[in-house]
């Protein structure tokens, strides 16, 4: 991959909104979760403005190292857009160890994770790209149980049981 394309902006169809490269410490990570992804191919992350104010939406889990900078809801699901600083393979093993949330499926490519988890009463899709060394962005889609059929999941398809 070339310099130029790794800085290429990152576009979800659902929104069709914009999310430039991550933010990030500027350090790759060095843990063994992401210890056989060769970060050296992408460029060096970029500082990033401080995010608007977004209100808190329910059944939104995201790691705390994570900036949300686009918030619409798309009849009764919210979508939340931003970066996260964490490769792919860390916010899985952030999903699957999270003791709120039971993971019910994911598709992993090493440069994206895709994971579909529950609360219990909430449902969220969150779809983790890299986009430089040490960060990625990140498209979250939440909604209540009820409205799980609508929910993406990982491969395609919906969020139905």
């Amino acid at each position: 991959m070339s310099p130029g394309s790794a800085r290429r902006v990152v576009t979800t169809a659902a929104t069709g909104l914009a999310v430039l490269l991550a933010g990030c410490a500027g350090n790759a990570p060095t843990d063994a979760a992401s210890a056989d992804l060769d970060l050296s191919a992408y460029p060096a992350c970029v500082e990033q403005p401080a995010p608007p104010d977004l209100r808190d939406v329910p059944g939104l889990v995201l790691p705390s190292s994570a900036t949300t900078f686009s918030l619409s809801e798309v009849g009764p699901l919210t979508q939340v857009e931003g970066v996260v600083d964490m490769t792919p393979l860390q916010a899985r093993t952030f999903y699957e160890s999270h003791p709120d949330l039971e993971v019910l499926r994911v598709e992993d490519e090493r440069i994206e994770t895709e994971v579909l988890a529950t609360d219990g009463t909430h449902r969220m899709f969150v779809k983790v790209q890299i986009a430089c060394a040490g960060g990625s962005n990140f498209t979250a889609t939440v909604g209540a149980e009820a409205a799980s059929e609508m929910i993406p999941t990982p491969a395609g398809g919906t969020g139905g049981p």
